[in-house]
């Protein structure tokens, strides 16, 4: 099948940066269409799957059929599903016979406790059933499971009450524990030792202006001092490292701009030999063209009909120096230089070489030269569509990963 000329020439005119966006498009279009599919979601008694116990609500937004004369949308809340009474019965009653090895922590086991106890409020493998702890001497094992033992002599019997709740099902039990005390007074003991104290400190003077902190613990005395303050390092490291970029501002300007300039350069040469071609056919010498060019430039400058060029700007000074009396050969070359640029410089040697002879060749040359030049300017603008489509791919990447983000987290938040 022959694809017609039109659409050939539609192909071809579009850029990478539009196709990855198609791609892209489809990509996220057909991610969202599967993962947001509610496809089976109500079954064929009207009904909707709810979470298992533990999980999490949802929210549907279905289309309702039958009020009135057309389809009607409406927000429906699904709860997750509670235990019944038995399954609440036996799940705990599983749970409780393995509930020690799951808050022990470093601990041998609750028969021999001397560190901290790990009193988690959910235990993986038990969704639904929610945990509150009651201590019996939360002098000696804290509701967060912390074991204050640094003062005792000898093991210590007491006990923990746990309160399992699933839905409205609730249980109590009471978990036996013997606190040891503690091997061997470490520097991380005494530390939480001296927390615990400096905490007492805040709590029992709450009305005096000063907090007094602790002057010794185990008759060790204690002395304070504020951290040395280290910031004024990274604000002095920042600052060099603001000035010596700021250093570097100037030549890269400086570069900048002289890339600027040669772009100009480059896009408006094929214009300007363009003209001197057309009036040098006219049977203009080619210092007499140059005048004209330069005069009809300034004149629009003049009138706001045409823009400041380099490359005109340039010709304007040699035309200045060709009215004074300045050799052609002389201010050509001068302007060459100034450009610095090989098109520039070929350009000139045309010149002088047709100033020289004036024969046929010369000016089949200077024809052939402004052919080559419009060859130029199509290169160059498609070096900086190029160079502004690579300049556009980050923008590009971080929407594509916002748009994904926006896409995947509602649709993974439903099936959650």
């Amino acid at each position: 099948m022959k694809i017609p000329e039109n659409i050939r020439n539609l192909i071809r005119k579009i850029s990478r940066e539009q196709i990855l966006c198609l791609a892209a498009a489809v990509v996220l279009a057909f991610a969202s269409y599967m993962t947001a599919s509610d496809a089976g979601l109500i079954g064929a008694d009207n009904s909707i799957k709810r979470s298992d116990p533990g999980g999490t609500d949802k929210q549907y937004e279905l289309n309702v059929q039958g009020i009135g004369d057309r389809t009607e949308s409406i927000e429906v809340k699904v709860s997750a599903r509670e235990f019944t009474e038995e399954e609440a019965a036996m799940r705990m009653a599983e749970l409780i016979e393995e509930l020690a090895l799951y808050i022990t922590g470093e601990n041998e086991g609750l028969d021999c406790v001397k560190y901290d106890l790990t009193l988690k409020k959910t235990i993986s493998g038990y969704e639904g059933i929610r945990l509150s702890w009651y201590p019996e001497d939360p002098g000696l094992i804290s509701y967060e499971g912390v074991v204050d033992n640094l003062e005792l002599t000898e093991p210590k019997q007491t006990s923990i009450r746990v309160s399992m709740k699933a839905g409205q099902h609730r249980e109590e039990y009471a978990l036996p524990v013997t606190v040891y005390p503690a091997e061997m007074k470490t520097a991380e003991d005494e530390l939480k030792k001296l927390s615990s104290a400096i905490l007492n400190a805040d709590s029992n003077d709450l009305s005096g202006e000063r907090m007094v902190l602790p002057s010794e613990i185990d008759g060790i005395s204690l002395s304070y001092g504020v951290p040395p303050n280290n910031g004024w390092i990274t604000i002095l490291a920042v600052g060099i490292f603001a000035a010596l970029l700021l250093g570097l501002k100037p030549e890269q300007d400086r570069r900048n701009e002289l890339k600027k300039r040669e772009t100009e350069l480059l896009l408006d040469y094929s214009d300007m030999v363009s003209k001197l071609v057309i009036y040098m056919g006219a049977g203009m010498t080619a210092g007499n063209a140059w005048v004209r060019i330069s005069d009809n430039y300034e004149d629009s400058v003049k009138a706001g009909k045409a823009e400041q060029r380099i490359v005109y700007e340039e010709m304007t000074r040699t035309s200045r120096e060709l009215k004074k009396g300045v050799p052609e050969s002389k201010a050509f070359a001068d302007f060459a230089g100034r450009c610095s640029i090989n098109c520039y410089l070929k350009l000139v040697s045309l010149l002088e070489q047709n100033r020289k002879t004036g024969d046929a060749r010369s000016e089949s040359a200077l024809l052939m030269e402004a052919q080559e030049s419009f060859e130029q300017r199509k290169n160059t603008a498609r070096r900086l569509g190029e160079e502004a489509g690579t300049k556009l791919m980050l923008p590009l990447i971080i929407s594509l990963i916002t748009v994904m983000i926006i896409v995947a987290v509602p649709a993974m938040m439903t099936l959650a």
